[in-house]
């Protein structure tokens, strides 16, 4: 609430750069650069993301943690390194999607992430946690039955983050290891 008190909570704009302005048409169809410009950079970062994590020693040293991380320092991985390592690529990340989040709305508000931030943990929840693939399957899947929703009940799309929220529960309920996820039971 500090950003409150500092900012207050009125949403404040800033100018977008002039290539973000532009409407890329294609017959009938108009894309918006924004658009465009995220779906390339997300793509990017989700290959870069992939890299790292399945073809280098530090996304294998990050993989052997969050599977048990005291055989992990048995096995001479730098937990405290490879933590630090992994919430740094975390950060870019969501420093990333925060720049392209403001490049597509340009207003500036304390808590402007804070339903963007909700979708994407119900993503990766859909998806099937610790799974990228599936984080990146259950975000699509969630942003096509957004659409979808509203477009077939233009009444309720008003309603439209709580069916979202509808979906998480039924995933819950019906398969909460996920799309993609594994069922996974630790035997004592």
């Amino acid at each position: 609430n500090l950003a409150i008190v500092i900012f207050t909570g009125i949403p404040k704009s800033f100018h977008r750069p002039t290539f973000f302005k532009r409407i890329f048409q294609f017959g009938e169809i108009r894309i918006q650069s924004t658009l465009f410009a995220s779906v390339v950079i997300s793509a990017i970062f989700l290959t870069i993301l992939i890299y790292i994590v399945y073809r280098t020693k530090t996304g294998l040293a990050m993989r052997s943690i969050s599977t048990d991380i005291e055989t992990s320092r048995l096995m001479a991985v730098d937990v405290d390194k490879t933590i630090s390592i992994t919430f740094a690529i975390g950060s870019a990340l969501a420093a990333v999607g925060g720049i392209l989040w403001g490049l597509r709305f340009p207003q500036i508000f304390p808590f402007m992430g804070m339903m963007p931030g909700l979708k994407a943990f119900i993503a990766a929840v859909v998806g099937g946690i610790g799974n990228i693939p599936g984080a990146m399957l259950g975000g699509l899947l969630l942003g096509m039955s957004e659409i979808l929703f509203v477009a077939f009940l233009p009444a309720l799309s008003g309603y439209r983050d709580a069916f979202i929220f509808l979906i998480l529960i039924f995933i819950l309920l019906f398969k909460p290891d996920g799309i993609l996820g594994k069922n996974v039971q630790e035997k004592v």
